[in-house]
């Protein structure tokens, strides 16, 4: 819903709770490394090699549109940091760093269409709750694609991990996630590896995941997906 004075109107809906958005409008921009986002952005041309990081998102209430440029890395830092809740972050691509998308202690962040590859993480949510990840891609990455540490009710739906080193990983404290329709496959250790379902089978939700071609199953405890090749 578009209102008169140019700002746009978004509900982030996530286990349940309404969060309100209203980025103010985006504007264009050409950015480099170590780049820190105050307003709604929208990239205008590819940011790096960066020798540590990329963007930080200090903000809260505001839309970064990557319009499908790259910001490459070179093996160290964060491609982009994430520290405020309440923002969008989409059609961004991230390569080479050591976490692609780093959220730290935020909730109500909606990231959509966007990639991160050959990096160790490719998603990273640390004590980040009622987040929401639709549409990504996390590829080639040397740990886990999606790596939940402490984080709770996020929900991660119709996401892609490709040829990591374990598709969806939830440590032992990472609870009420729901995990839907997404899929997992030629990882070198799991598909998908939750240490909290381990200890009781109701801490997470998992429904329609796939899961092929990954060395060591489909996924650890099985049954969270199929057909847990």
């Amino acid at each position: 819903m578009k209102l008169g004075s140019g700002i746009i109107l978004m509900l982030l809906i996530v286990s349940g709770t309404i969060a309100l958005i209203t980025p103010g409008v985006a504007s264009a921009a050409t950015l480099g490394c170590g780049s820190k986002i105050r307003t709604s952005t929208v990239l205008v041309a590819d940011i790096g090699p960066c020798s540590l990081n990329g963007i930080t998102i200090n903000t809260s209430n505001i839309v970064l549109n990557c319009n499908g440029h790259t910001i490459e890395g070179t093996g160290v830092g964060d491609g982009i940091i994430i520290n405020s809740g309440s923002i969008v972050v989409e059609n961004c691509k991230v390569s080479g760093f050591k976490y692609g998308f780093f959220l730290h202690d935020v909730t109500f962040v909606n990231m959509t269409g966007n990639s991160a590859s050959n990096s160790k993480y490719g998603f990273y949510l640390k004590t980040s709750n009622s987040n929401l990840l639709v549409k990504n891609t996390a590829e080639d990455n040397s740990g886990a694609g999606f790596y939940m540490f402490r984080a709770h009710y996020n929900n991660l739906t119709d996401n892609v991990a490709l040829n990591n080193a374990i598709g969806f990983y939830f440590n032992n404290s990472s609870q009420h996630n729901t995990v839907a329709d997404n899929s997992a496959d030629g990882s070198s250790q799991y598909g998908y590896q939750d240490i909290a379902v381990q200890r009781h089978p109701t801490f997470q939700t998992y429904e329609g995941d796939e899961c092929s071609g990954n060395l060591l199953g489909g996924s650890s405890p099985t049954g969270l997906c199929a057909p847990q090749s």
